[in-house]
């Protein structure tokens, strides 16, 4: 999806453990690819630490694109290494993400998840921009979804419904609590 390769540097922008850092934790070492962590958030720090570090990836979420966006000396950082900016945590505005792939010459990359489950769907890199950045993509290999009514039945196309997904990406359940799993996931893993 991402195209990673051992001569990305993956900027871990924030403290989290999965959403916009799962890139940097899971599939950084697969490739051999470096990691940069920032200590502490602020839109200084983590542009010095883009631009000093050579990142290709930033990992975050969308307020810090906010506040990238909205800093003034944005165009004083050189960060013509970085070729994409992976996004989650919550809603990406559609504008907000134009904005910055023009200003940042870099791909927005949106990825759905959940905190309980891991990382769900996203767009592949080479994606056309409409698909990148109006939706979160399809789920990602090894995983699968699906539209559900209250009660767990499948709903047709154009129907309202929550998301359910399962696959090899998500969690079996809350660590020996199994009422609590049982609430959430079904028997056959969704």
């Amino acid at each position: 999806y991402l195209k990673l390769t051992g001569d990305d540097i993956i900027a871990a922008m924030t403290n989290a453990p999965l959403g916009p850092n799962a890139v940097s934790y899971y599939n950084a070492p697969q490739v051999a690819a470096g990691v940069v962590m920032l200590e502490h958030w602020s839109v200084q720090n983590g542009l010095k630490l883009i631009e000093k570090e050579r990142a290709t990836i930033a990992g975050v979420v969308p307020t810090q694109l906010v506040e990238m966006n909205a800093y003034p000396d944005l165009e004083k950082h050189d960060l013509s290494s970085l070729r994409i900016i992976w996004c989650t945590g919550s809603m990406l505005p559609h504008h907000l993400a134009v904005e910055l792939e023009d200003k940042l010459k870099c791909r927005v990359i949106n990825l759905y998840g959940a905190m309980d489950f891991g990382a769900m769907s996203s767009s592949p890199v080479d994606a056309p921009r409409n698909v990148r950045l109006i939706s979160v993509g399809q789920p990602l290999p090894g995983n699968e979804a699906k539209i559900i009514d209250s009660s767990g039945k499948e709903l047709t196309g154009g129907e309202i419904g929550k998301i359910a997904f399962r696959g090899a990406k998500g969690f079996s359940g809350y660590y020996k609590d199994p009422e609590l799993t049982s609430r959430n996931w079904t028997k056959d893993g969704w």
